[in-house]
């Protein structure tokens, strides 16, 4: 009797020794959460170097909402007890889809294939169209009062550093290119907040003023003037729009220019439409794209000629987001760009 009592009772302590440390692992430890824990990092990295917004390169509030929650999401099934390698495996499947449609979602520029150049002024002058037209801030010329190169400012939703001031001919030289000097079509895109007062008149941008394209203020309006060639003679297209260029506010301002037809927008919507303009753009010599004046300052003669200072202008205030495209612009790509970089 008593042999058998203390069989059964080794027998019970034998199954529970190893029911113990070989039969009944922690499940815990048997679940790999590398991949998760790898995925979840990235995801946080993208979330934390990515900004919201409407313009290039940045993403819409809702985007960002969804890639937190689905971290989120990610981060709960990390931590939960008692968890499946199945649900780990699911929730990386899960925030790796998040991951690609947030990328799916940055916004892009508009007609990219023929924005030849694009200044943000975002800290400089760099082209950030890809084409590498890096602008050079330049003095002014004696006669306008040799202002200092254009100082960065402040743009139209307050960031510093973001846009560029103007006065007393300071400007901005972007080398020539035939690329921007194009036959058939162009369109141009900025934002200023122009200053009243100017004792010479207006010139917000050109390349060789008069023997090329150049863009003024005139009775407070924008003023375009397109050299351009037809029937093997040079014709002028100069058109002067309905809306005001405001004093002290920043407005957006679009020209779209192809044989047959010049339109100007103002802050997304078209105010005029010009259907007497013909003729291809005329090709220019090799005279550097101004902002700021309507020649770089080096070119200006003192003599009476093409290049005559007291023939000359520029412009007193703050210049943003100068876009060139080498086509017309569409209502609805004007509306775009007027939307992504709106206030």
């Amino acid at each position: 009797m008593y042999r058998h009592i203390t069989s059964i009772l080794l027998s019970a302590l034998f199954i529970f020794t190893l029911t113990t440390f070989t039969g009944c692992e922690d499940p815990a430890d048997s679940i790999d959460f590398t991949v998760l824990e790898s995925t979840i990092a990235d995801a946080q990295n993208l979330f934390d170097t990515t900004v919201e917004g409407t313009m290039p390169g940045q993403y819409p509030a809702d985007a960002r909402t969804a890639l937190d929650a689905a971290i989120s999401a990610a981060e709960t099934v990390r931590n939960t007890e008692n968890v499946t390698q199945a649900e780990v495996d699911a929730a990386v499947t899960n925030l790796l889809t998040a991951i690609d449609t947030y990328n799916a979602l940055v916004v892009g520029q508009v007609m990219a294939e023929n924005l030849m150049l694009y200044l943000p002024f975002s800290g400089n002058a760099n082209d950030e169209s890809g084409n590498g037209f890096n602008g050079t801030p330049k003095a002014g010329h004696i006669d306008f009062g040799a202002g200092d190169p254009p100082s960065l400012t402040a743009d139209r939703f307050g960031n510093a550093n973001s846009a560029y001031y103007f006065e007393k001919g300071g400007n901005i030289e972007i080398p020539y290119s035939a690329t921007l000097n194009p036959e058939a079509a162009m369109s141009v895109s900025f934002w200023c907040n122009r200053e009243a007062g100017e004792k010479l008149k207006t010139v917000i941008m050109a390349m060789n003023r008069h023997n090329g394209y150049m863009f003024t203020v005139q009775n407070d309006k924008l003023y375009s003037s397109l050299k351009c060639i037809e029937g093997g003679e040079f014709v002028y297209n100069d058109a002067l729009g309905s809306e005001e260029i405001p004093v002290g506010e920043w407005a957006h301002f679009v020209v779209t220019y192809t044989s047959g037809n010049m339109k100007l927008y103002k802050n997304g919507q078209l105010s005029d439409s010009f259907d007497q303009m013909n003729g291809t753009l005329a090709p220019i010599d090799n005279i550097a794209l101004t902002i700021g004046s309507d020649l770089p300052t080096s070119v200006y003669t003192e003599e009476a000629g093409p290049f005559y200072v007291g023939y000359g202008g520029y412009f007193t205030g703050a210049i943003d987001e100068v876009r060139f495209y080498n086509i017309e612009l569409s209502g609805a790509d004007v509306t775009a760009i007027y939307d992504m970089e709106r206030p």
